[in-house]
């Protein structure tokens, strides 16, 4: 059979694909503006339009807007090995947990009486936990290493929880269009799948594969287009720290953000990460366009004038029709929040009304809820032109080591024991204050840290039924006795359009459910509550553990949207290059012979 010259995979073509890319720069302290001996590249260059007040593109000609200068991102963490310094710390804090084990041993062989007993007991197991969390540490710190090239030792790579583990047969790291177009062409010849990974803050296995693992850090350049208009282009790569920092200097912010940050913005549009508050829809609403490769390689640029239904599907697709290469987000003008955060009870926090008057009431609304316990807090954010506060440094990525230690720690004990799990949650809510306020840069507030490993599901439902199903995982978790360690959310969000968002059928609100650390009845909590919500006819994030939902269940829920996504899918990607297990449990292969409306 005649081949296309054009599809040939050359031994250079293999060469791009594979490299083994330098693990980069030092770490900088600040982003780094591009070598201006570099020409400046606007993901807009040939394109005449703008974005209208609407939010949409517009043809009418308007006047040239020279954008501002590209910025890197700092390099990726998963493409710097592990520090020295940070090994040799984790080290060293093992080795004093081992000795504070063998120094409360020794204690308990030549001391008697009660105080010196329960003296060793507790320097026994401080030991036993310090020691751990540093092994832990440094584990997780050398699976985040992105070592480029053929994975011939078979290391495994992980999720952020843990939870999913896989091993890729190649992992790449492209740093441009080209290289990455190699890299689908080598998939080709070789018959083999292509996932994209960003920060690996996912909980759904929805970038794992035997294939070839892509990592898009290298391309995470910023640029402002058109600063009135507040658009900025990045990279796939580019994580939503270092935007929402590149943003802040340019005095910009993103118009709502959730509670992480550390995701690449390509993976938190592609799972349908979102914030709260009833006027502004999951993180992809904000992207006015984007630049998608597919499995043939070619480029095109999608928004909600040029090709629009593609725009709708390529939004929120779990990176199953292509390779997204570049985004133009929508942001606004930087601004504070007042954030207030008031204790109250479960009754009064999620009675019905008074939850949409509230979303009235309030920019950005959100519940968390104790388990375990009667405690419930209401979180409101809005708009204010009061300076933050001189302290709010201490509720940031950036708080005070020993603080973040001493949090850690406190949940460490609730591993011990399971049944330690509601006393502790109950402890958690009644030491909290009654009410609490503070003032903050807005996405800072938005966001929080959140302890190093933890799992969490989470489901959308339409926002008329927000009591009832809270009163359904109550009961459900009281009646099968689920124990619990970490606080519920719901949050809210504005209705949409694109084809696979949960909030899709109108406006919704999320319930996320977390548990910290490990324990052997952990698997049993996260499946009995994952079909306790889908029974209820909740749809699952993309991004978080939904293992407990079937292709049917979806199908049912999205109805036709579903049906237009599963055309694209065997339209754009008929070879199944970027396939997984996880699209295939989903989005199972069928027959159809009609094309995309």
């Amino acid at each position: 059979m005649k081949t296309n010259k054009a599809d040939e995979v050359t031994s250079a073509d293999r060469a791009a694909a594979l490299r083994h890319v330098p693990y980069g720069a030092p770490k900088k302290a600040k982003l780094a503006l591009v070598d201006s001996a570099e020409p400046i590249r606007s993901p807009v260059d040939a394109f005449a339009g703008t974005v209208a007040a609407g939010g949409t593109w517009s043809a009418q000609p308007t006047t040239v807007v020279k954008p501002g200068p590209r910025v890197m991102g700092r390099t990726a963490p998963e493409l710097r090995p592990v520090p020295v310094v940070h090994t040799v710390l984790r080290a060293t804090g093992t080795a004093l947990g081992l000795g504070a084990v063998v120094g409360g041993v020794a204690m308990l062989a030549l001391l008697s009486g009660p105080g010196a007993i329960v003296a060793a007991l507790l320097l026994i197991l401080a030991g036993i936990l310090a020691a751990l969390l540093c092994v832990t540490s440094q584990r997780n710190a050398e699976q985040a290493v992105f070592d480029v090239g053929k994975n011939v030792d078979k290391k495994a790579v992980s999720d952020f929880s843990g939870h999913v583990s896989f091993v890729p047969e190649y992992k790449v790291a492209p740093q441009n269009e080209q290289e990455i177009a190699a890299v689908l062409r080598a998939a080709q010849r070789d018959k083999k799948r292509v996932k994209v990974i960003g920060s690996g803050h996912s909980f759904s296995g929805a970038f794992a594969t035997d294939g070839y693992l892509m990592s898009l850090a290298k391309l995470n350049a910023m640029q402002v287009i058109d600063k009135d208009k507040g658009l900025v282009s990045v990279g796939a790569g580019a994580k939503l720290d270092d935007i929402k920092e590149f943003l802040a200097a340019n005095g910009l912010a993103f118009e709502n953000l959730g509670g992480i940050t550390k995701q690449a913005i390509a993976g938190a549009i592609n799972t349908g990460t979102h914030g709260s508050g009833a006027s502004y829809g999951i993180i992809a609403t904000q992207v006015e366009r984007l630049k998608l490769m597919t499995a043939d390689g070619k480029t095109q640029w999608l928004s909600r004038s040029e090709n629009p239904e593609l725009f709708s599907a390529a939004l929120v697709s779990m990176g199953a029709l292509g390779v997204i290469t570049e985004i133009v987000l929508r942001t606004r003008p930087a601004y504070n929040l007042k954030e207030v955060v008031t204790k109250t009870t479960f009754d009064e926090a999620f009675d019905q009304a008074k939850i949409e008057a509230r979303l009235k009431q309030n920019d950005r609304f959100q519940i968390i809820w104790i388990p375990h316990s009667w405690d419930t807090f209401l979180v409101e954010r809005n708009p204010t032109t009061a300076p933050a506060d001189a302290d709010f440094s201490h509720e940031t990525p950036d708080a005070p080591f020993f603080e973040r230690l001493a949090q850690n720690f406190g949940l460490a004990l609730s591993h011990v024991s399971d049944d330690w799990r509601p006393a502790l949650m109950a402890i958690a809510g009644g030491t909290q204050p009654a009410v609490d306020v503070q003032v903050g840069r807005s996405d800072l507030i938005l966001s929080r840290p959140l302890p190093p490993r933890q799992r969490e599901l989470e489901f959308a439902f339409p926002l008329a039924d927000a009591e009832k199903v809270m009163r359904k995982l109550r009961a459900e978790i009281e009646r099968q006795g689920l124990k619990m360690n970490f606080p519920c959310s719901m949050r809210f969000v504005k209705g949409d359009d694109l084809l696979m968002s949960p909030a899709n059928r109108g406006d919704s609100f999320y319930i996320s459910v977390l548990l910290q650390g490990e324990s052997d009845q952990d698997d049993h909590v996260m499946q009995a509550i994952q079909r306790v919500f889908a029974d209820l006819g909740g749809r699952p994030h993309w991004g978080k553990e939904n293992d407990q939902v079937t292709a049917e269940e979806l199908r049912d829920s999205y109805g036709e949207s579903y049906d237009r996504f599963c055309e694209w899918l065997a339209k754009l990607d008929p070879q199944g290059t970027f396939r997984s297990d996880y699209v295939d449990r989903f989005f199972p292969y069928r027959d159809r012979a009609e094309k995309p409306r």
